[in-house]
């Protein structure tokens, strides 16, 4: 079975949904050697990545030499040559993302995908997670639209032909506020993701008021209806604080005012 989750922070700048890909990150490496998990960086360095997981005793390192974890480093993909792409030296689970800008005659995403089917082929045995942080900046980059859509729909075809199990997590940005009569999805790649997500977790950041106690607000949308009418996931949200080692969930103690 397949599930895919997407990750959306809100329009305001501070409300970023960084630490929920650090945490499910963390929490799945620590389950063992049963999930592979394949993360996608087009946003930050991996040193970024590996010193917020040593926090949480989580050596990145290791798990990309001993084939529990593959990393994909997508700071290049947006060189204008054939900058060198492959394998780097950093351990057999550590790949350097191609250009996109490879073919001459058009920007292709199909290298990327390449790295993704050997992976998925080279460890079909695992449960699988592939976090893509984020599909978004491939439109900054220029990709066109329906490429990028294509090349999500072909991941989401791969992984559940190759696993048993697997979980796709993306993250999107919204840009302007969600009310019960907007829908501010206003890229394809947006309302792609927004279509074809099983839930959506939402992060709000503290938007008025002061508090040292509280950090934002999570909420998880179980579908499209739920996302746009903004009901049942936000009676259930939860309150998170942002602490040096890592984030802490608890139940909404403050009042409407604040969040």
């Amino acid at each position: 079975m397949s599930q895919v989750f997407n990750v959306k922070y809100g329009h305001h700048i501070a409300s970023s949904a960084d630490f929920i890909l650090h945490r499910v990150l963390a929490q799945n490496l620590q389950r063992g050697s049963s999930v592979h998990i394949t993360l996608i960086s087009l946003e930050r360095e991996f040193a970024q990545w590996r010193a917020i997981a040593a926090k949480n005793n989580i050596q990145l390192s290791t798990f990309l030499q001993n084939g529990n974890m593959t990393y994909i480093d997508g700071l290049s993909i947006s060189a204008s040559s054939q900058a060198s792409s492959g394998k780097s030296d950093m351990g057999p689970g550590y790949y350097i993302a191609p250009s996109i800008f490879q073919d001459v005659d058009k920007v292709t995403l199909h290298y990327l995908y390449t790295i993704l089917e050997t992976t998925l082929q080279s460890t079909r045995t695992k449960s699988h997670m592939l976090i893509f942080d984020s599909p978004s900046i491939l439109e900054f980059l220029g990709v066109p639209s329906l490429e990028i859509t294509r090349f999500i729909r072909a991941v989401l075809s791969l992984y559940r032909s190759n696993s048993t199990s697997s979980l796709v997590l993306f993250r999107g940005h919204i840009t302007s506020p969600l009310t019960t009569t907007t829908t501010p999805f206003d890229t394809p790649v947006l309302r792609l993701l927004v279509s074809l997500a099983h839930a959506h977790v939402e992060v709000l950041s503290l938007r008025t008021g002061r508090s040292g106690a509280v950090s934002g607000e999570v909420c998880v949308h179980p579908g499209i209806g739920d996302l746009v009418n903004r009901q049942g996931g936000r009676r259930t949200a939860i309150q998170y604080k942002l602490t040096d080692s890592g984030v802490v969930f608890f139940q909404k103690g403050m009042s409407k005012g604040v969040l």
